[in-house]
């Protein structure tokens, strides 16, 4: 039987700095900022440097990049405004998808352009990769800080290869076996998102169809709730690296991740989103344990500026949010394709 060998991730001392020439202006490619080697710093060298213009030039070494180090950091060029933004959604030429079925509350700015978050400024967002619950997730997202906030608001990120490879085998072999089932409860007590809302309909018939198109079983509770479960894997084998990320919300939709107080007098029927093994039992609070740990010690984060934009590659990273005082703009656009 061979041994697997352990996968060999950047180093962060090897990299140089490197100029790529875009007509009259230059842009450094920088080590992360942070203690891990992502995000990779595409540091422009003046203001001038219009991104949306050099993107659609370089669009190839982004995500040659972005394969590799699984995010970027974008500082330093010409997006003095949140119009900016927009101008670059357009430019990088990917399928940009409509946020539906989502977990959360999310404000649309313009065209498929939302607000990060609503998640309360006081409280931490804890790592995820963007709605790999649902059936239809981006493969890549971009974020933009229009307004930094005084302090924290970071938002951190955790490459899932690295995560998976320190989880114990038997709790890699258990997810492998077992994945993940998710139970959506749309409605009730706890200000949950409404079937309505979710769906985008009245109807109940078009709210059912929608739940066999996704492979969700479902059932109508007391109350005009509507409880959905499904079942997906634990991993995602990337489809241009081939590298095996963990690729899940086990860990996020859980009540190890409610306040201390709440967790005690919450019951689990009553959570908006739970997540089980794949056969419906409970997965251990040890294992979740481990995953926390497992995420503290690959987490990385940096400070935001505004202008700045990180392009994240939704299957190698996770990421989240810390928590911020005052005032914070990020805007973020999700992408289905990688070309």
């Amino acid at each position: 039987m061979q041994t697997k060998k352990p996968r060999k991730f950047p180093d962060i001392n090897s990299i140089k700095a490197n100029q790529v020439d875009i007509g009259a202006s230059q842009v450094e490619i920088l080590p992360s900022i942070t203690p891990f080697e992502y995000p990779i710093l595409f540091h422009a060298k003046d203001k001038y440097t219009l991104f949306s213009e050099w993107l659609k030039s370089n669009k190839p070494m982004v995500q040659d990049y972005l394969h590799r180090y699984g995010a970027i950091l974008f500082r330093n060029f010409n997006m003095d405004i949140a119009n900016s933004f927009r101008e670059v959604v357009n430019a990088y030429g990917n399928e940009v998808m409509e946020y539906t079925l989502g977990a959360a509350r999310r404000t649309k700015v313009v065209d498929n352009i939302y607000l990060s978050t609503h998640h309360p400024a006081a409280e931490d967002l804890e790592m995820h990769n963007e709605m790999s619950y649902a059936s239809d997730w981006p493969i890549q997202i971009l974020l933009y800080c229009d307004a930094p906030s005084p302090t924290g608001g970071e938002t951190p990120l955790c490459d899932g290869r690295r995560l998976w490879e320190m989880l114990k085998p038997e709790t890699r072999a258990r997810f492998e076996e077992k994945q993940v089932m998710y139970v959506r409860r749309l409605g009730g007590i706890f200000g949950g998102l409404t079937w309505q809302k979710v769906f985008q309909t009245e109807d109940r018939a078009v709210a059912e169809q929608k739940c066999r198109e996704s492979n969700m079983t479902y059932e109508w509770l007391d109350g005009d709730v509507l409880v959905m479960r499904w079942v997906k894997p634990a991993t995602m084998r990337h489809p241009a690296t081939g590298d095996v990320a963990w690729f899940n919300h086990a860990f996020f939709f859980n009540s190890i991740m409610l306040n201390p107080e709440i967790r005690t007098t919450l019951k689990v029927e009553d959570m908006p989103f739970y997540s089980y093994y794949g056969d419906g039992t409970e997965i251990e609070e040890e294992v979740l344990e481990e995953l926390s740990v497992a995420f503290k010690a690959t987490k990385s984060a940096f400070r935001w500026e505004k202008g700045d934009m990180l392009l994240v590659d939704n299957i190698l990273l996770s990421h989240g949010r810390n928590a911020y005082t005052g005032d914070r703009k990020v805007l973020v656009a999700m992408f289905k394709s990688l070309n």
